[in-house]
């Protein structure tokens, strides 16, 4: 079943108690996917948050209206200390703020091409950056940002895959 198409995946943390943790300000990352084609899921909300000692990672997806309709998919999980350290580490390394913003869609948008961006608010800054991860080589080449967005990447489709398999286990 073909699923991706919009994801918005926002991570929020908030005052934690980690080695990693830098600051007592609440931070989110916020990657949308759009696809301009046709998509069976074209929206899909990833929400990874922290308070208090506890975290988890969270993923809502719309449908199209289709014949005969489909369930919205939705799935939690809880982030383990290790996953959330990892991820804020590769976040402090990915230097969102310091430049790399721009990236490239295909030729003409709105016939199947994607474009994908990250909003940034966080690392004790008082701003937002957003940054088109599209056709950026910073987000192409190996290294931090490459990862970050992989992380990402990976527990959308960690919790698509348990969604999907509810919404098939309901539907019997």
């Amino acid at each position: 079943m073909l699923i991706s198409a919009a994801v918005l995946a926002t991570v929020v943390l908030v005052s934690t108690p980690s080695a990693n943790a830098q600051s007592n300000t609440a931070r989110t990352w916020t990657l949308t996917q759009e696809n301009a084609g046709l998509a069976v899921f074209p929206k899909c909300t990833l929400r990874v948050a922290v308070f208090q000692q506890q975290a988890s990672i969270e993923i809502g997806c719309a449908h199209l209206k289709s014949s005969p309709p489909l369930a919205d998919l939705h799935a939690r999980r809880e982030l383990s200390r290790r996953e959330l350290d990892a991820f804020i580490e590769l976040s402090n390394g990915s230097d969102l703020y310091g430049g790399g913003h721009t990236g490239k869609v295909g030729p003409p948008y709105g016939s199947g091409s994607r474009l994908e961006t990250l909003t940034v608010f966080c690392c004790d800054r008082n701003e937002v950056v957003v940054l088109v991860t599209t056709g950026n080589p910073t987000f192409e080449k190996d290294g931090p940002r490459r990862r970050l967005l992989g992380q990402l990447d990976a527990w959308c489709a960690e919790l698509k895959t348990v969604a999907e398999q509810r919404a098939r286990a309901s539907a019997k």
